[in-house]
């Protein structure tokens, strides 16, 4: 039974290996160049970026002018009847009366109390500000990216040490029955061997359910099909070299968040110059141009045609409004006083939670240092061990309970691996690293 055993998991490793050549390999350069192109999010994103892009013009602001054509043909169809003092009679039937016009005006506003200026202003920074949100979309899609991708590597890794400890408790059994059949084991040993054995084998198949998961989330992340199986890296590399002090001074010019905040008090500023624009008079120039032609079969005149440039300046003043500029302009500051909060409030936000993801970073890269050891220890012991149930020196117990330390230090090792790396990510995002500079 046991060596049927062995074939049959000899034949599904070598499935494995064949499986595992006709898959994708993807790498994490790979899926991000992948996410870049495809994601939805940064799709949508770069969309309303250039919306902003196309308003901020100096149309769109109120600098040039508004030039309109119109033409019109009517027609009237009368009836005349005309009877005068010498007895002479005028009967027109079905006199057609036609009318037609031509014209072209410009109007351009040439002062507006500076409000055009200041509009102008806000739709560079509105346009400044979908910039910065395209970016924003761009990292937090590359840190979900990059997480959904270590994540894969940190479900195969656990795979791999299931499939380590399978095989520990394949030799217990192998020995178990071998002991047994020289008298110096007795069954119940080998049958709790064998209900070990299968425990390692259910625990390998949720594992195998958990990576396919984690493939699944990522493939959907890359837009792509997300029942196509890949090959991803097998380690997780951490950097070491980060430094808080390095970081502060990066989140200020750098981070999304922050800019964005600051972007809006910009605008709130130039928001309290446009209230102040009802405050001056508007001086605009028009011109124009028109051609009228009329002709008629009733009354004295047949046709007539009148044609002529108009041209001129207007100026206007609003002398009284019911105190409504005085309101937009208290509530214009308000709106200032409100955005150098909501900054004072996003930059204390953004430095706690610089503080909080560091020290996770910082105490799972001293853990992987740690577990690196334990591993390294437990993995001896769990060779020794079986040296030891081999030759009768320790009970079948004790070598599960080495090979469990051994597993639970894989466990932890690999977990804080992916933590570490995870709040690695997270630094590098807001501190503006995974895209680049914004300098």
């Amino acid at each position: 039974m046991v060596k049927k055993f062995q074939k049959a998991l000899l034949s599904t490793l070598l499935l494995g290996v064949g499986l595992l050549y006709a898959q994708e390999s993807l790498t994490l350069e790979q899926a991000i160049e992948i996410a870049m192109e495809n994601n939805y999010a940064i799709r949508i994103a770069k969309t309303e970026a250039e919306i902003d892009e196309n308003n901020a013009s100096l149309g769109n602001a109120g600098f040039l002018p508004q030039i309109t054509a119109n033409a019109g043909q009517s027609k009237s169809i009368s009836k005349s009847y005309q009877e005068f003092v010498s007895g002479n009679v005028i009967d027109r039937s079905n006199a057609q009366t036609t009318s037609r016009n031509v014209g072209v005006a410009l109007n351009w506003t040439l002062f507006d109390g500076l409000s055009m200026f200041a509009s102008y202003q806000r739709l560079r920074q509105f346009r400044e500000m979908g910039e910065i949100n395209t970016r924003l979309a761009i990292e937090n899609t590359l840190a979900q990216v990059i997480e959904a991708y270590f994540n894969v590597v940190q479900q195969w890794q656990k795979l791999q040490s299931l499939q380590e400890a399978l095989a520990i408790s394949q030799q217990r059994l192998k020995i178990a029955e071998a002991k047994y059949g020289i008298g110096s084991e007795s069954r119940l040993d080998v049958q709790n061997a064998r209900v070990d054995l299968n425990e390692d084998r259910s625990a390998l198949l949720r594992q195998e359910i958990s990576l396919a998961n984690a493939k699944t989330t990522l493939n959907q992340l890359l837009a792509r099909d997300t029942t196509l199986d890949f090959v991803a890296g097998d380690t997780i590399q951490i950097r070491s070299d980060l430094d808080i002090s390095q970081l502060r001074s990066l989140l200020t010019r750098q981070n999304s968040t922050m800019l964005l905040a600051q972007k809006g008090q910009t605008v709130a500023k130039l928001d309290v110059r446009n209230a102040w624009e009802p405050r001056f008079p508007k001086i605009g120039l028009n011109v124009g141009y028109s051609l009228s032609r009329s002709e008629s079969q009733s009354g004295f005149v047949k046709s007539s045609e009148n044609q002529g440039f108009t041209y001129g300046l207007t100026a206007s003043y609003t002398l009284f409004d019911g105190f409504n500029n005085n309101r937009r302009l208290q509530n214009a500051e308000l709106a200032l006083r409100s955005s150098e909060l909501a900054l004072k409030e996003t930059q204390s936000e953004v430095e706690a939670e610089l503080s909080r993801v560091f020290q996770n970073y910082d105490t799972n890269v001293k853990l992987t240092f740690l577990e690196h050891e334990n591993v390294a220890v437990a993995k001896e012991n769990v060779q020794v061990s079986l040296e030891k149930y081999r030759l009768g020196t320790l009970t079948a117990i004790e070598l599960r309970e080495v090979q469990r330390k051994y597993l639970d230090a894989l466990e932890r090792l690999i977990s804080a691996q992916f933590q570490a790396k995870a709040a690695e990510t997270e630094l590098l995002k807001m501190t503006g690293g995974l895209v680049g500079s914004k300098d």
